[in-house]
Formats: structure tokens, sequence, C-alpha cells
């Protein structure tokens, strides 16, 4: 066993091969790699500028949360500040209940929506787009036709649709989560991509990505 320690450096992958240049790595049969760059992204909020659209009338949830904090009956308690301030977050006309459908999203609507995401791509320089509507884990077909024309129109943009990130009950818990994964994904895939870019230019395989859980997963289903 050989270990290697470098110094941090402002892009993390050098650091990487830094690393393995100082053990004088000339073949590699297996590549895995752990690393925190979204955890620090996220503590020091250096995500991506993101957008975050909701059912008309629940914007404010990720503002509001839960009543749950670390002292209940202290009403100075400052919340932490949602990723995606509230002039980010935009309603659509839309609605759906445990029953099914209440209001349906229309075509003219999802034109409206494109137009004024396009609005804000171009004047607050947003890269990345979270989708979460009421019900769209019993019912995803909102989140997933927005999420068709927004992908169409902006290939260039992370989207998360909440209806794929967190298909799970309970409106805030998955919002939030919809949210952070949009607003991480952008630099997490960048650094990766980088990573793999430098892997093959080295004769290299691609790292597999450690997970939280203790596995790995490809570079492609990290990003």
């Amino acid at each position: 066993m050989q270990t290697a320690k470098v110094l941090s450096t402002p892009s993390p992958e050098e650091g990487v091969f830094a690393a393995l240049d100082k053990l004088g790595v000339l073949w590699v049969d297996l590549f895995c790699h752990g690393m925190t760059v979204a955890t620090n992204a996220l503590l020091e909020r250096k995500g991506s500028p993101t957008l975050f659209l909701t059912t008309a009338g629940f914007r404010d949830v990720l503002s509001i949360a839960r009543q749950n904090r670390p002292s209940l009956y202290d009403l100075t308690q400052p919340k932490p500040e949602p990723v995606v301030p509230r002039h980010h977050c935009l309603e659509v006309k839309e609605r759906c209940s445990a029953g099914g459908v209440l209001e349906p999203l229309t075509d003219a609507e999802i034109r409206r929506v494109v137009q004024e995401v396009g609005e804000r791509v171009q004047r607050d320089g947003i890269r990345a787009i979270g989708v979460g509507f009421l019900f769209s884990f019993l019912y995803p077909e909102h989140e997933q036709r927005l999420g068709m024309a927004l992908r169409q129109a902006f290939p260039e943009l992370h989207l998360s649709l909440s209806c794929e990130v967190a298909p799970e009950f309970r409106e805030y818990e998955r919002f939030s989560t919809t949210a952070i994964d949009a607003y991480l994904s952008p630099a997490l895939a960048g650094y990766l991509h980088r990573l793999a870019q430098g892997c093959r230019e080295r004769g290299i395989p691609q790292p597999l990505i450690m997970q939280s859980s203790g596995g790995v997963t490809s570079i492609a289903q990290a990003a």
C-alpha cells in the first residue's frame, strides 16, 4: 500500500493528478474516487444560480420550511437561508391533489414559463432549474411536460425534476432536495467531466465515484 498527500488546489482535479504524480503511478487497473466537492459547495454557498418553479401559491415553501428547529420556542432563532432565494422562485399555474388533477397545465402556460425562464437566464445568469409541483410523486405528468419543454429550450442548463429526484410525499422535503440537487449539479458535473478528461489524457481509466452509501457509481451517473 502506498499513500500520498498533496496541498489543496483551487481546481480539485489538479490535486488528484498531483497525488498520482507524487506516487509515480504508471499503470492503473481500477480508480475509485471519494470527494466532498458538492458538500463543500453547499456549506460555502458556492453552487450555481438556480431557479425553482413550483405550483402557484407555493413559492414560499422553501423559506417557510418546517416548524422543527434546534430551539423550538425561540422565535428569534434564524433559519438557514434556502439555496434558492425567493425572487428566483417562480409560480406555475397548475394544481394536483391526492385525488388527481385540479387545474391542468396548459400549453399556453408552458410557453409563458419558458419565456420567463429565458428572460431570467439572460438577466441573472441562471445555470440550473429545479421543478417541484404539488403531488408530483403521484401525478408526475405536469413536471414531465414542463421539463421536456425546458430541456428543449435550454439544453445547456441542468434541470432537476422532483418526480425524478425525490418522488416522495411532503412538499418541503421534496422541494428542498430538488432545489439542492439543481444548485449543486453544475459544479459537480463540471468537476467530474474535467476529471474524466484528465484521465483520458493520462491513459488511465475513469474513476468510479464513491457514494454516501459506501458503494461506487460511474462518472456519468454521479454527474
